[in-house]
C-alpha cells in the first residue's frame, strides 16, 4: 500500500470518504433525500439506487465518473469542487499530486485573475461613469495601471503552471 495514512487506511479509501461527504453535504443542503436524488438521477439518464448514494456517501461504494457527475447535475453542483476539496492535502505517490498541486494553483491564479480584471473594469469605468473630483479620478487611473501589472503578472504565473502541467502530461518532466 502506497502513501497509507498513520491509521493504516488506504489513500482511496480515504479519498472515497471525503468525496461521499462532500456528496452528501450538498444533498443535506439542498433538503434532498437519497430516494430524491435517486429519483433525479434517474431522470436524467443514469439511476442511482438510493442505497448506492448512501453507500457512495459513507466511503463503501465507488463512484464512477459518470455517476459523480449525474450526482452534480442532480443536485446542481460542481463535481469538480468536490473532487478538489476530496483530495485537498491526500497523499498520493507519483506525478498525480504534482498535478493536482499544478491544478489547484491554476484555478486559484484563474480566480485572482477574475478579481483584478473586475477590479480593473471599475477603475477605468469609474473616471468615465462617476461626476469625482479629479484627485479621485487621478487615483483610480493609477489603480488601473496597477491592476494591468498585477494581471500581467498573474497571466505569465498561470502560463507558466501550465507549461509545468504540460510538461507532466507529456513525460517531460
Amino acid at each position: 500500500m502506497v502513501n497509507d495514512s498513520s491509521d493504516g487506511t488506504p489513500w482511496r479509501d480515504r479519498f472515497a470518504k471525503r468525496l461521499g461527504v462532500e456528496i452528501q453535504a450538498t444533498r443535506k443542503q439542498r433538503d434532498m433525500s437519497a430516494v430524491k436524488l435517486s429519483e433525479v438521477t434517474a431522470a436524467i439518464g443514469v439511476p442511482l439506487h438510493r442505497v448506492a448514494i448512501t453507500r457512495i456517501e459513507k466511503g463503501e461504494q465507488d463512484v464512477t465518473a459518470v455517476e459523480l457527475v449525474a450526482l452534480a447535475v442532480a443536485l446542481d453542483t460542481d463535481w469538480a469542487q468536490w473532487l478538489s476539496r476530496a483530495t485537498d492535502g491526500l497523499e498520493v505517490a507519483g506525478t498525480r499530486s504534482d498535478r493536482a498541486v499544478l491544478r489547484m494553483l491554476i484555478d486559484e491564479v484563474n480566480e485572482q485573475l477574475d478579481t483584478q480584471r473586475h477590479n480593473l473594469f471599475q477603475a477605468e469605468q469609474g473616471p468615465q461613469q462617476l461626476n469625482i473630483p479629479d484627485r479621485y479620478r487621478e487615483r483610480l487611473l493609477e489603480d488601473a495601471q496597477r491592476y494591468r501589472d498585477l494581471i500581467k503578472s498573474l497571466e505569465v504565473t498561470r502560463d507558466r503552471y501550465e507549461e509545468d502541467l504540460k510538461k507532466l502530461d507529456s513525460g517531460d518532466a
